[in-house]
């Protein structure tokens, strides 16, 4: 029996390598819509929308600021910053766009976040369209008080109608609403362009003693429909005054220096002195009279030494009620 010898060889392999690099987590922003259309907004009127903030990504997502490059554009309320959203987690923000002029306006909407290389953008447009042409109406001054008026006599004051719309101002129709008051000045319908103005004539003719309210009202086309002037004012019994007059002494060889004035009331036999200190003009006015009673007057001259003259001619008067 014979044994064969195989030689058998023996390799070493040496193998290296590394392992792949563990993935970061990060958030990624999602943006919906990523541009918002407001539409037709009318100047001085607003218009919203709204835009949702997600949050896709491994990791969570900070935003700290937003800003807007056009003034047009704005948050409808504060925002509480910062936002932070966690992997799928959701945001909404509502967006206002309140045109300042008529026209197209267009801008974006810049949100920092924690991150992201650059500032997340939203695209935003709408158009402003121009306010239609309205009247209005403004009335200067707003009330009337006439104060104590007569009885018998009539008071007047003016007040002015402005036209203070963009669009031209009718006025049909004028009334007073109480007894004693009235309107005149316009001629109806009057038409006011805009910035025009025109007077409107109030007046006052009471015929009795009290105290009086009452209304003009003005019926126009304003967007704000009519318009009401509140009055007021005091019906007083008339006041009468007494005017005399008297010739100076012809024939005195000591001419008179001045004259005193003496009234008596209602028949009575006492004479009172009217004036305090001696008046060297041949005319005087009772002021004092008082609406039905009865006076009765006469003069005395008065000489450079005091010495006074007879009484003149009685002359007696009665004043209405």
């Amino acid at each position: 029996m014979f044994l064969a010898l195989v030689p058998v060889c023996i390799l070493a392999v040496s193998v290296t390598g590394c392992g792949a690099p563990a993935i970061p987590s990060v958030g990624n922003l999602v943006l919906s819509p990523t541009s918002v259309s407001f539409g037709s907004v009318q100047v001085g009127q607003t218009a919203a929308a709204t835009l949702s903030l997600g949050n896709n990504g491994s990791a969570s997502i900070q935003i700290s600021q937003i800003q807007f490059s056009s003034p047009d554009f704005s948050l409808s309320g504060p925002a509480a910053l910062p936002i932070t959203l966690a992997v799928g987690e959701s945001y909404i923000l509502t967006l206002k766009f309140a045109p300042s002029a008529p026209g197209a306006a267009s801008g974006s909407m810049s949100l920092a976040t924690s991150g992201l290389s650059a500032p997340a953008t939203v695209s935003l447009s709408g158009t402003g369209e121009a306010k239609p042409a309205t009247p209005g109406l403004r009335l200067q001054p707003a009330s009337v008080s006439f104060g104590d008026v007569q009885i018998g006599t009539t008071a007047a004051q003016s007040v002015t109608v402005i036209s203070s719309g963009t669009a031209a101002l009718t006025i049909s129709g004028v009334s007073a609403t109480s007894r004693g008051f009235s309107a005149s000045g316009l001629t109806l319908p009057a038409s006011l362009n805009p910035g025009q103005t025109a007077n409107l004539i109030i007046s006052f003719n009471p015929t009795v003693a009290g105290t009086a309210t009452g209304s003009v009202t003005l019926v126009t086309n304003a967007t704000s429909g009519s318009a009401t002037v509140p009055l007021s004012a005091t019906g007083v019994k008339t006041l009468y005054e007494v005017d005399l007059t008297w010739e100076q002494p012809a024939s005195s060889s000591d001419p008179p220096v001045g004259y005193e004035i003496f009234r008596a009331v209602n028949g009575s036999a006492v004479y009172t002195l009217l004036n305090s200190t001696i008046d060297p003009s041949t005319a005087y006015t009772d002021t004092t009279a008082q609406n039905g009673a009865t006076y009765s007057y006469y003069v005395e001259s008065v000489d450079n030494e005091g010495n006074q003259s007879a009484p003149s001619t009685i002359f007696s008067v009665t004043i209405p009620n």
